[in-house]
């Protein structure tokens, strides 16, 4: 049981501390090369970018925060387990996505823009119930003759991405695209999560109830109960996995329309799926099990009560059949509307909004923003965000230009970072660009602006 329990908690605390990934405040930061994750439609204004390595992480959670979890207030932190049930939902998720790009060129001919980069994933989601926390924690007890539904959904990723982007500029319209070729180096996801618990009211004996498919490859190998090895590594980022058996395809689109002071866009990002062929194991577990209590007979004459059946009991739960069929993954699918008003040469305000459909759920944010370009090196931004029934998300971006070296940083949520007792929401975004090469005006007038 105490390994069941560890591999549950790494999964867990990897997801805090590594699907969803929206970058609200990056759609503001026009004319520069990271804009393009959002909408390969907004271009920099240089004619050659070589992007330099770059780190993206976005977390968010359900429920309870992670300081309702954790109570550091003591010498030594302890888990706040009444905090915890107090906090959830009926329905809770904890999920995380760390992103390290790699390498990345975009450079520009006339109204045509290409590019091609490199990037470096790890995803995890868990999806669970507050059923499962109340039985853990309160025991069955209060929920005698009823059926509660326990199961947990969850998926844990990694992968590389080679992409190819292009774009063209013409009569005050940018069209742009993305093809993005993947390479799974290991996955542990549920495609079959259901689970129910029944205790009987006439005779106390407990039922459980499972459909549970779990798919890996490479991350877990499962043989019994108390014998199984997870190979997941942080390490797995590196070039040593650029390319695998488990390969994938995403696109994506986007469209810029400049009306002078007023610029519309709009993008669908990562159109795809993984397909896992290398090192695939799938473990099954389906049927009804039941158990009608601890035998205490033996304990009453003096001796020891038999625990025996509980352990059989447990090993029949977990006794899986397994077979090594091919699976795939989508990945999480993303939708940006924005505009953006010039007020002045120095002033831009903006507006956008963001969906992300993935594993049935279902992502949404509003922002609000503005751009100050304070001189021609350095450009700072705010926006406040509306993110999943969040409403305290306070964003912050700035660009520094030095020579040909520009530093990028952006936020959603900058309270969070320093508050990460009480956030349930936050990312980031850091990194270098080398940019070479105004773009001329006639870059523009050649395609038809004027």
């Amino acid at each position: 049981m105490y390994k069941q329990f560890t591999l549950s908690l790494i999964i867990i605390l990897f997801s805090i501390a590594a699907y969803a990934q929206p970058q609200m405040g990056l759609n503001f930061m026009r004319n520069t090369y990271q804009a393009s994750k959002t909408n390969p439609a907004l271009l920099p204004d240089e004619k050659l970018v070589i992007a330099l390595p770059n780190f993206y992480n976005h977390f968010e959670l359900t429920g309870p925060s992670f300081g309702d979890i954790i109570n550091t207030d003591e010498d030594t932190p302890f888990f706040n387990i009444g905090n915890v049930i107090n906090g959830l939902d009926d329905e809770n998720h904890i999920r995380n996505h760390a992103t390290l790009e790699t390498i990345g060129v975009s450079f520009r001919t006339g109204g045509l823009r290409l590019g091609i980069h490199n990037s470096a994933h790890v995803g995890a989601l868990v999806n669970y119930k507050k059923n499962l926390a109340n039985l853990i924690w309160e025991g069955n007890a209060p929920y005698i003759g009823k059926t509660l539904d326990i199961g947990v959904d969850m998926q844990l990723t990694g992968y590389q991405e080679l992409g190819l982007t292009a774009a063209y500029e013409f009569k005050g319209i940018t069209l742009g695209a993305g093809a993005k070729f993947l390479y799974g180096f290991g996955d542990i996801s549920t495609s079959k999560s259901d689970a129910t618990f029944f205790t009987d009211p006439d005779i106390y004996q407990l039922r459980l109830q499972s459909d549970f498919v779990a798919n890996t490859s490479s991350f877990l190998n499962y043989n019994s109960f108390d014998d199984y090895k997870i190979e997941f590594n942080p390490t797995d980022f590196g070039f040593d996995n650029m390319f695998s058996a488990n390969t994938g395809l995403a696109f994506d689109f986007g469209i810029d329309v400049d009306l002078g002071k007023l610029k519309i866009a709009a993008s669908i990002i990562d159109i795809g799926k993984i397909n896992w062929e290398e090192n695939v194991r799938n473990y099954n577990s389906n049927g009804t099990f039941e158990y009608e209590g601890i035998d205490f007979s033996n304990a009453i004459t003096g001796g020891e009560a038999n625990f025996g059946s509980v352990i059989d009991t447990l090993e029949q739960i977990f006794q899986v059949t397994e077979n090594n069929t091919e699976y795939s993954t989508t990945i999480p699918q993303k939708i940006y509307f924005s505009a953006i008003y010039e007020l002045t040469d120095m002033w831009q305000l903006g507006a956008s909004f963001y969906n992300e459909t993935y594993r049935e759920n279902t992502s949404t944010g509003y922002s609000l923003g503005a751009q100050v370009k304070i001189s021609d090196m350095i450009s700072v931004g705010g926006n406040y965000s509306i993110y999943n029934e969040n409403y305290t998300n306070i964003g912050l971006n700035a660009t520094g230009k030095f020579g040909p070296v520009q530093l990028i940083i952006a936020s959603d949520n900058v309270i969070g970072l320093f508050d990460l007792d009480n956030t349930k929401y936050t990312n980031f975004r850091v990194g270098l660009n080398l940019v070479f090469g105004k773009k001329d005006k006639s870059d523009s007038e050649d395609n038809g602006k004027e």
